[in-house]
């Protein structure tokens, strides 16, 4: 008895060395549940230590299937719905890619180049415009000392007709139709096309509108627009809206979006 006590002894001491001295492989699948914890003292202190540090194949198992899953692994964020098919009648933003905004060498323009469609539009404004929806795919820009904005928006020919041959009152219909993106953001009250270039694959206009903010204050607003048709029958229009006395005065703010409406292209 003492022999088999004394090679239980060793046997056990020697399983304690192992573990000690590689962890990594003690819990690599060592399994010491069957250790018994009778007969000798000092065989009952060790086989307790070792079942201590128990690092089973077994024990593993039931501590992985315990383990709760991730709430993102259950519920997989989904992907984006496709935006919906362009209006004839209202104008939405336009669904573009990221744009890359780059400020010019020894300017204080910005300019600001984007797809849409397969088609790269760009055009360039003053540095110090905020963009406005930046966490979205929308292009708006505000010049913070005036209210000042631009847009990009885009709409669908009517059926059987091209940009060259479209009523110019349809420019102004299209963006501020109630249904639209522009008025979804802002009451918009009589607008009209005052005027409008004729033919080609583009189209400048000057429209009329005006805004009323939340508390009543109607401003009147004079639409500086170029526009481009794209394949099938899309329209991709930019819009600097500013104000209306600023429009008449002819002066800096008018200079100003005069001149962002003139840098658009589409290539």
């Amino acid at each position: 008895a003492a022999n088999i006590n004394r090679r239980q002894i060793l046997t056990a001491a020697g399983t304690t060395f192992a573990i000690i001295a590689s962890p990594d492989s003690a819990f690599a699948g060592i399994d010491v549940s069957g250790l018994p914890l009778e007969g000798n003292d000092a065989l009952n202190d060790l086989a307790r230590e070792v079942r201590a540090l128990d690092g089973s194949a077994a024990a593993r198992v039931n501590s992985l299937s315990t383990t709760p899953t991730p709430a993102a692994a259950l519920n997989p964020t989904p992907a984006p719905s496709p935006p919906p098919p362009l209006s004839s009648s209202a104008a939405s933003y336009t669904v573009c890619s990221q744009p890359l905004i780059k400020s010019q060498p020894f300017s204080t323009l910005t300019r600001l180049s984007t797809f849409v469609s397969n088609q790269q539009a760009s055009f360039t404004f003053p540095s110090d415009w905020l963009r406005l929806n930046g966490a979205t795919s929308h292009i708006t820009f505000v010049d913070q000392r005036n209210g000042d904005k631009l847009y990009l928006f885009s709409a669908r020919l009517p059926e059987g007709e091209s940009l060259s041959t479209v009523n110019k009152s349809w420019l102004s219909k299209t963006l501020f139709d109630p249904q639209g993106d522009f008025a979804k953001y802002q009451a918009v009250e009589d607008p009209a096309t005052l005027s409008a270039t004729e033919g080609g694959p583009s189209r400048s206009a000057v429209l009329k509108y005006a805004t009323v903010t939340a508390n009543g204050l109607r401003v009147e607003r004079r639409g500086l627009l170029k526009a481009f048709e794209l394949p099938k029958g899309e329209v991709l229009m930019l819009l600097v809206g500013i104000n209306a006395v600023a429009y008449k005065k002819k002066e800096g703010q008018f200079e100003t979006a005069s001149s962002i409406v003139e840098s658009f292209r589409v290539d």
